[in-house]
């Protein structure tokens, strides 16, 4: 693999902020900590919802879709006693499950009494093996599904390598790989390995306007508007007891972020996630009643690169990227100092700080070196899209990242577009340029390096070799 590939910016400390709930349902007041049933929950999205497939990209986000609607197979633990940085797997859909000694063979054995929603044309019947088969068939575009026309899945990946797939009976089904696939336990928790009904796609031959799971919340179509608020209702028939506590969740859709802390402000959503430390204190200060933590980011900002073209075909131009990139600048310029250099595809505790910035360092002059070898010491222009649905943050670190690269000879041209042009562009081969979204890894480390830089996953959209 060519490690210059791809860089990791900066893991920075995320500011939040959140004020009380003044929805005419909310139960709000002091619980004393305990959960109370009811009340709605509105949130903000830079996004709108244009298509529900989660499986099809280029497009706009349907992540509410996976988290609210659907179910997996696994789960991670959560909850008080669960360190951050643990990822035990749980029991979700299935109850138990048993892997074959080779990592070949995965069996889960799924509860019994699982309902889909009670939405048309699903129409609320239980939850069997069939299911699972057929979404995963789904979601790999296994061979019954060829020939239907259906854009590429963007995780065929967690399927690399599928043979089969057996459901003996109706709450047991195994999963065949012609070859050890280990990591296969990790995505069969990814919320983006839902399991779906196959009546939607046999009424409409997609998934595009339809999204009906065996999760906490429903879509309530009727009440959400396109490009305006999607609202998410609370399940009755949900299989965890007791579960959700919420009534409703409101995403209301706001891409700038002057007009979303304006919503803050009045109350029109309850949780902010402030583009900055420095608006977060402004924030604070001016309502007193605003609830205020901070957390940290595990999706660092990722910087796509197209190797197969010049300039950035050229190992030494991206080197030159890399080295004219000061993460220390950025850290504290735009996080208060409160965050980390990240190194690409590793977990956080892979390598120490120290060696991260001696792997990671910033090095002006080796990066005006390199440039001048590689033929371009009179500088060299680069396209960079970007897109106002990334956040105030994302607009400015792309800012700073052009002005600490303009000082090493590398010209960011900055052009603004939409986040589906970016996406898009992602996957063209012959464009030279940048971009940058922030990734994180999906379920583990070989979830990245596999998606990201194997030759064969249509995730390479920097044809890594």
């Amino acid at each position: 693999m060519k490690k210059s590939a791809l860089w990791l910016v900066a893991l920075a400390g995320a500011t939040l902020a959140c004020s009380a709930p003044q929805s005419a349902d909310s139960t709000g007041g002091d619980s004393g900590g305990a959960p109370r049933q009811g009340g709605v929950l509105r949130l903000r999205s830079t996004t709108d919802i244009t298509d529900f497939d989660i499986s099809t990209a280029p497009k706009t986000s349907a992540r509410s879709v996976a988290s609210y609607v659907y179910n997996r197979l696994l789960s991670n633990r959560t909850g008080p006693d669960v360190p951050y940085e643990d990822f035990t797997l749980a029991p979700e859909l299935a109850e138990r499950w048993e892997l074959s000694p080779d990592a070949t063979a995965f069996t889960f054995h799924l509860r019994r009494g699982v309902k889909f929603h009670d939405i048309a044309p699903v129409n609320g019947r239980e939850l069997t093996s069939a299911d699972v088969k057929w979404s995963y068939e789904y979601w790999s575009r296994g061979p019954e599904f060829q020939g239907k026309k259906l854009p590429a899945s963007q995780y065929q990946w967690f399927f690399e390598n599928l043979s089969s797939i057996d459901t003996p009976d109706p709450w047991t089904v195994t999963v065949r790989f012609k070859s050890p696939f280990a990591p296969f336990m990790s995505y069969a928790a990814s919320q983006y390995n839902a399991i779906a009904p196959h009546e939607v796609f046999d009424a409409d031959g997609h998934f595009k306007e339809k999204a009906v799971g065996t999760g906490p919340f429903m879509l309530d179509a009727a009440s959400s508007q396109t490009g305006s608020r999607w609202v998410f209702r609370r399940n009755p028939g949900y299989w965890k007891e007791g579960l959700p506590y919420l009534d409703t969740l409101q995403e209301l859709v706001i891409v700038d972020d002057s007009s979303a802390e304006a919503a803050f402000r009045a109350k029109q959503i309850d949780f902010l996630d402030a583009p900055s430390c420095h608006e977060a204190e402004r924030l604070r200060q001016a309502q007193p009643d605003t609830g205020y933590f901070e957390g940290v980011s595990v999706a660092p900002l990722n910087i796509y690169i197209n190797t197969r073209v010049r300039p950035l075909g050229d190992v030494r131009v991206r080197k030159a990227l890399a080295l004219g990139i000061n993460r220390d600048e950025i850290i504290t310029a735009l996080q208060c100092g409160k965050g980390e250099p990240a190194l690409s595809g590793a977990l956080s505790d892979t390598f120490t700080v120290d060696e991260r910035r001696k792997m990671l360092r910033h090095d002006p002059a080796e990066a005006k070196r390199l440039l001048a070898q590689a033929g371009f010491g009179g500088g060299v222009d680069i396209e960079w899209l970007y897109t106002k649905e990334y956040g105030e943050l994302y607009q400015n670190t792309v800012t700073l990242l052009q002005a600490q690269l303009r000082q090493v000879g590398i010209n960011l041209n900055l052009k603004l577009t939409t986040r589906a042009d970016v996406q898009a562009a992602r996957r063209t081969a012959d464009r030279h340029m940048l971009t940058a979204t922030t990734k994180t890894l999906e379920s583990d480390v070989e979830s990245f390096l596999y998606q990201m830089y194997h030759p064969n996953s249509t995730n390479n959209y920097g044809g890594i070799s």
